[in-house]
């Protein structure tokens, strides 16, 4: 059994104010970096004990070094973001997915940094006409391979969101603002989160794959700046909108990853 552990920072508990995120030179930032090692090790230990022979761990949160590496569990494969960043490795025959400290899609009032893959550079990101959020957008990846996701920790809003029927699930935190939440406790998280992801390997056979389309997608991107539109060579929708269609939702996946790059790099040059 091989599983990957997606990672994120903003859902990960303890974790409860937009300053610990932001400033990566700050001691904040640093014992975030510690929280999200520790409840990845966590993670990573529950598989084990379940009978995993491989445990795959990505580091999805921005340039994708925020796990202290010399801390994280030796037994897990770390992988490098390349060109499924969020998902890296769900390529690798793996069986199930994990989603770990996870929050919800943008445009939703009081949800603790909600955003879709940028809060910089996307305003948002829809599917067929439905706004989607990160979690959902990768877990209908795995779905496309056959893979299911059967765990997420996160935010309140951030599991509410996510359409898996009979999901294993653990809130870390109630959103009370954008830029700030409330954790519950740190201990009886982490406990949470290791007996339910073991509970998830257990009963995987209980849990759906998510209710998300997988073929003949369009994909709409809406950026924060109409510039980052502008010199993009998609359709455009409006000034600060475009559009591309994907006959699968892993082709559409990887097209808005090379958009995310392209934005980037578009903003670093106009604000350098």
């Amino acid at each position: 059994m091989k599983i990957l552990i997606s990672t994120d920072m903003e859902g990960i508990t303890g974790v409860d104010s937009y300053n610990q995120i932001q400033n990566t030179s700050d001691n904040c930032y640093f014992d975030a970096c510690d929280l999200l090692t520790k409840e990845t090790n966590i993670a990573i230990e529950a598989c084990f004990l379940s009978g995993a022979e491989l445990v795959y761990v990505v580091d999805g949160h921005g340039s994708g070094h925020n796990i202290l590496r010399d801390k994280l569990h030796p037994k897990a494969e770390f992988l490098e973001k390349k060109e499924l960043r969020m998902i890296e490795g769900i390529d690798k025959g793996v069986d199930f997915l994990i989603l770990l400290g996870y929050h919800g899609r943008s445009l939703c009032h009081n949800s603790f940094t909600a955003h879709s893959y940028s809060s910089v550079l996307i305003s948002k990101v829809k599917v067929n006409g439905v706004e989607v959020s990160e979690g959902e957008l990768n877990a209908a990846v795995a779905k496309f391979l056959g893979i299911k996701t059967i765990f997420i920790s996160g935010t309140d809003k951030g599991i509410e969101e996510l359409p898996i029927k009979n999901i294993i699930s653990v809130i870390t935190k109630e959103s009370l603002f954008w830029d700030l939440a409330k954790s519950y406790d740190i201990d009886e998280t982490l406990l949470k989160i290791k007996e339910g992801i073991m509970q998830s390997i257990r009963e995987h056979e209980n849990i759906s794959f998510i209710s998300f389309p997988i073929k003949n997608l369009v994909f709409e991107v809406e950026f924060n700046y109409a510039f980052l539109a502008e010199t993009c060579n998609e359709k455009k929708v409006n000034q600060k909108t475009i559009m591309f269609n994907a006959d699968d939702v892993l082709e559409g996946y990887k097209k808005l990853m090379n958009l995310l790059s392209y934005a980037k790099e578009r903003y670093n040059q106009v604000y350098s």
